[in-house]
C-alpha cells in the first residue's frame, strides 16, 4: 500500500505551499505519492516540474473543478482503483469575495458554498475510508471564522462551518486515531485578497499585514502531528480569536463593518 497526501487547491497559495513542506521536509519521507488538485492544469504541471527537480516523490496532478459534481465523482473513482493509504488530506482549494452580499454576483456567491463547504466535505467522506491510525486531515479554514463578517458574510459563514465541522470530526475519529485540524490564519501574503476584491481598481497590500504561506504551512503541518484541533498563527490572530469569545459580536461586527468598506 502506498502512502499517499493529498492536497487541493494546490496551484497556488497556501495549497502550493503544503506541497513544497510535504515534498521536501525529510520529516514526510515516508510519502510515496502527492496527489495534487485544482483547475488551473499548468499551474498543476509546473508546480509537478519543479518538485521532481529536488525531490523523489511522485506528484499525480489531477485537474479538476471541484465545484462540480462530475469531478468528485472521477476523483473517488481514481481512489477505488489504487491501493493507497491516505496519511494526509489538506483541504485547502476555496475563495473568498469582498462586498455586500445583496449586490454580490449570484454565481460566484454561490460558488462559494459548494467549493469551501460542499467539496470541502465531500473530499472528506471519500477519502476517509483510505484514512488509518496516525493518518492526518487538515481543514483550511480562516479567521473569519471567530465571528460573523459583514462585506464578507458568505466568506465567513463558510469558514465558520469548516471549523465546527473538523472540530466534530476531531472527536468522532479520535478514537481511530485518525486526526482533524482546523487551519484558521488571518491575512496571508498570496494572491487571495486581489482575487476577493469586487472592484478589482483597489488594491489591499496583504504583506504589509499578512503572515507569509510558509510560516502559516510549518505551523499547521506541526501542529497537525501534534493531533492539536486548531492551528492558529501568530500571537494576534489567537489574542483575536479569544476576544472573539469574551467581547459582543455586535461591537465587532461594527469594527469590521467600517473597515470592509474601507478596502
Amino acid at each position: 500500500m502506498k502512502h499517499i497526501a493529498i492536497v487541493t487547491g494546490a496551484s497556488s497559495g497556501i495549497g502550493r505551499h503544503f506541497v513544497y513542506r510535504l515534498a521536501k521536509d525529510k520529516t514526510y519521507s515516508q510519502l510515496e505519492e502527492i496527489w495534487i488538485i485544482a483547475r488551473r492544469k499548468d499551474r498543476l504541471q509546473q508546480l509537478k516540474q519543479k518538485i521532481s527537480q529536488h525531490s523523489s516523490v511522485l506528484i499525480k496532478v489531477f485537474a479538476l473543478d471541484l465545484q462540480d459534481k462530475e469531478s468528485i465523482i472521477q476523483f473517488k473513482k481514481e481512489l477505488e482503483k489504487s491501493k493507497v493509504v491516505v496519511s494526509y488530506l489538506i483541504n485547502s482549494a476555496g475563495y473568498g469575495k469582498l462586498g455586500s452580499f445583496f449586490s454580490g454576483d449570484f454565481e460566484e456567491q454561490m460558488g462559494m458554498i459548494r467549493l469551501n463547504v460542499e467539496a470541502l466535505s465531500a473530499l472528506t467522506h471519500i477519502v476517509l475510508p483510505y484514512c488509518i491510525g496516525g493518518s492526518h486531515i487538515l481543514q483550511i479554514s480562516s479567521s473569519a471564522a471567530f465571528v460573523p463578517q459583514p462585506h464578507f458574510s458568505i466568506y465567513g459563514a463558510t469558514k465558520s462551518f469548516v471549523v465546527s465541522f473538523s472540530r466534530a470530526l476531531h472527536q468522532e475519529l479520535r478514537k481511530k486515531k485518525i486526526w482533524v485540524t482546523a487551519v484558521c490564519p488571518g491575512p496571508v501574503q498570496t494572491e487571495f485578497f486581489q482575487m476577493a476584491l469586487s472592484n478589482p481598481s483597489k488594491k489591499f497590500d496583504a504583506s504589509k499585514i499578512g503572515a507569509s504561506a510558509s510560516s502559516i504551512v510549518k505551523k499547521a503541518l506541526s501542529d497537525a502531528n501534534k493531533c492539536k484541533e486548531f492551528s492558529i498563527y501568530s500571537p494576534l490572530m489567537q489574542i483575536f480569536y479569544v476576544l472573539s469569545k469574551l467581547v459582543p459580536h455586535r461591537f465587532l461586527l461594527s469594527v469590521f463593518y467600517y473597515f470592509n468598506q474601507r478596502i
